[in-house]
């Protein structure tokens, strides 16, 4: 559905991401692992048009949509100064049906969708954007960084909700808190000095990917002395 050819990304003299080739033409949830700075923001931005590119994406076999990309970075795109209710009625498409408000509401009481959006937690915004994301039945989630910030509870809502989202859209996503992430990962790509690498296997531990693929460089560890 998606393919990606020869794409790089320089800031000035610096080549972030260097001839990227990747395909991905089903239904699942793709993880992009690798250290802060790696380009995995970088690498999702230019899918979603934020930033420009050399080389080349094409959508394969479906019609253009302007909800075909559906994305969530650190800065999300919310309405912080309305309600819950209408930031999500600004934010979608189309009028929501009722049953579509009766999904929002399993996850946000009539309550909570009266306050101001600048109200909730991080995790909370998180949320509500993926609940937005998925009214508009955006074909193609690029997430990043979605783990950032989420306590017990929106944890495990946004889990529950990738889980079964993943089964019939295409989840392209990034993150550092590993447990969050493993157990729904189909696919698993490592970014390293402007490359990637596919891993093969199917249940991936990130830890050891990790250490294997891009190293800790861990450090004795000490701690200053009183004189």
């Amino acid at each position: 559905m998606i393919s990606i050819s020869n794409l790089s990304k320089s800031y000035k003299e610096q080549q972030v991401l260097r001839h990227i080739n990747l395909h991905f033409d089903k239904a699942g949830f793709y993880f992009f692992l690798g250290k802060n700075g790696a380009g995995k923001t970088t690498l999702f931005k230019c899918l979603t048009g934020f930033e420009k590119f050399t080389g080349e994406i094409k959508v394969v076999n479906e019609t253009e949509s302007a909800n075909f990309f559906g994305a969530m970075f650190s800065d999300l795109m919310l309405y912080l100064n309305l309600s819950g209710n209408n930031c999500i009625r600004t934010l979608c498409i189309n009028q929501l049906s009722e049953s579509e408000w009766q999904f929002v509401r399993s996850y946000f009481n009539e309550a909570k969708l009266k306050k101001r959006v600048k109200s909730y937690s991080l995790g909370q915004q998180k949320l509500l954007t993926l609940l937005i994301l998925i009214v508009n039945d955006t074909k193609i989630l690029v997430l990043d960084e979605v783990s950032n910030g989420l306590d017990y509870e929106t944890a495990n809502s946004i889990k529950g909700l990738l889980v079964e989202l993943k089964k019939d859209k295409i989840i392209l996503c990034c993150g550092h808190q590993f447990e969050f992430y493993e157990g729904i990962i189909d696919a698993l790509y490592v970014l390293n000095d402007g490359g990637i690498t596919k891993v093969s296997g199917g249940e991936y531990n990130l830890e050891e990917v990790y250490e294997k693929y891009i190293g800790s460089h861990k450090t004795a560890i000490k701690l200053p002395t009183k004189s």
